[in-house]
């Protein structure tokens, strides 16, 4: 089920035990609030059985935004984006969620920073795909912390210069990353820049 979920495609069979090893399995009965909204993001869960609402508060009003079923994330946005969480997450029936702590999280990630990597393609294809308003905000949000190294996932000087992203590949300079370092396919900063055709004269200067 993990390897299924759309953050960890990709991502190393190392890293998924480590993973696996610390999440906790809950239950919930009906109609009960996992998550808050703007409550701060200290947990994110996997769906393993049963379905939750998704549910934005505005003004004194509930609205369901959607239903999450077996083998979706909750939470994830706000641990990732250190943001107040999106929703409440309310449960429709009896639940099953496998429990990652964002503290265990992130100490797992430091050691893999390729993983890190993954993780963070993973979720930026995952927001670029959704299309309502929210959602396209926190990609906005989440391109411009990333851009100024506001994010705690470690990330590889490669994954900077296939973006094409000369300010994060500063940020990562400065934090003493070496552009020799080849990532989990074996590709450095360098090449990855090469293969772009592009010119990020700061390389040369170090």
């Amino acid at each position: 089920l993990v390897n299924k979920v759309y953050l960890f495609r990709g991502v190393s069979h190392d890293l998924l035990f480590q993973l696996v090893s610390e999440m906790k399995a809950e239950y919930f009965p009906p109609r009960e609030d996992v998550i808050l909204q703007n409550e701060a993001p200290t947990d994110f869960y996997i769906l393993v059985t049963g379905s939750v609402d998704l549910v934005d508060h505005k003004n004194g009003i509930e609205q369901i935004v959607r239903e999450a079923n077996p083998g979706e994330l909750v939470g994830e946005i706000g641990v990732l984006c250190y943001r107040p969480q999106l929703f409440t997450i309310r449960t429709k029936k009896l639940c099953q969620l496998l429990r990652l702590n964002r503290n265990s999280f992130l100490s797992i990630i430091q050691s893999n920073v390729g993983d890190g990597t993954v993780i963070m393609n993973n979720l930026l294809q995952y927001l670029k795909e959704q299309k309502d308003h929210v959602m396209q905000g926190v990609l906005r949000e989440t391109e411009n912390m990333l851009a100024r190294g506001r994010l705690d996932l470690p990330l590889t000087l490669c994954f900077a210069a296939t973006r094409g992203d000369d300010l994060l590949l500063h940020q990562l300079l400065r934090r003493g990353l070496d552009p020799n370092e080849s990532d989990n396919n074996g590709w450095s900063a360098l090449v990855c820049n090469r293969s772009r055709h592009l010119s990020f004269c700061f390389f040369s200067s170090r």
